[in-house]
């Protein structure tokens, strides 16, 4: 029988969240180059662990809604979600269902 340890599955967890991160940071790096740039190796692991949390309020869970939420903080600002002069983010962040990210890039992209 394969016995696996408490601290085995911690080890487990804490490569995959590293590997989350590093892709989440390669993408970005990619369409945002200069404002990665503009933080540190250490910021930007942070950013994208604060941002996950923040996104996972809002019941967005998917590595790729994560990395777009995260591109949207870095476009508009990391407290873009609850700006008073972006109410239509709060609105839409808060709403019910899963399709939010794509109702931010209808409103943000098309006006809708």
């Amino acid at each position: 029988m394969l016995v696996i340890r408490d601290e085995q599955i911690k080890r487990f967890r804490e490569v995959k969240e590293a590997d989350f991160v590093d892709r989440i940071a390669a993408a970005l790096r990619r369409e945002f180059p200069a404002q990665m740039e503009s933080m540190g190796a250490g910021e930007q692991r942070d950013f994208i662990r604060e941002g996950r949390r923040t996104a996972e309020t809002y019941g967005i869970v998917t590595e790729w809604d994560i990395c777009r939420f995260l591109m949207y903080q870095l476009r508009l600002g990391r407290d873009f979600d609850v700006r008073p002069d972006m109410p239509w983010a709060s609105r839409i962040l808060r709403a019910e269902g899963r399709e939010k990210m794509n109702r931010l890039d209808d409103y943000y992209f098309r006006g809708q």
